[in-house]
């Protein structure tokens, strides 16, 4: 099974977008088959959206290890520019989150959350958090 439609990188696979933002918004295979419904699309079964949920949660481990690469990386370059205090390479991060606020006549919060922390030297996404307030593990 493949993310990408003909193996190109920049062109996701439409079964894939759509578990992605169900996931991003905190929803599961029901909340995607309503709003599929309600746009006239076609759904995929409840078995695919599985195997493709499957295949994402190996994609997350793939996130960790990219990250924690990336952590070694930041690491090596301020390690060799020489910028070590007691013994300890410094890091310069970049550092953001939300959790959003909603206002329907007054003012709520929303259920969802995201912090991510970017390495200042490489760029590259050193951690990624998004917290639901439904979920039992983000709780």
């Amino acid at each position: 099974m493949s993310f990408y439609n003909n193996n190109d990188e920049n062109n996701v696979d439409v079964n894939t977008a759509g578990i992605c933002g169900a996931i991003a918004s905190g929803s599961g295979y029901s909340q995607l088959s309503e709003f599929c419904t309600a746009l006239d699309i076609s759904v995929m079964s409840e078995k695919t959206y599985l195997s493709y949920l499957y295949v994402m949660n190996n994609a997350e481990d793939l996130a960790m290890k990219e990250m924690i690469n990336a952590g070694k990386g930041e690491y090596q370059l301020a390690a060799e520019a020489g910028d070590i205090k007691n013994g300890t390479p410094k890091i310069a991060v970049i550092v953001d989150g939300a959790w959003s606020k909603r206002s329907y006549k007054s003012n709520y919060n929303a259920l969802l959350g995201v912090e991510c922390i970017i390495g200042a030297t490489t760029k590259k996404v050193l951690y990624l958090g998004v917290k639901n307030r439904f979920c039992l593990t983000c709780i």
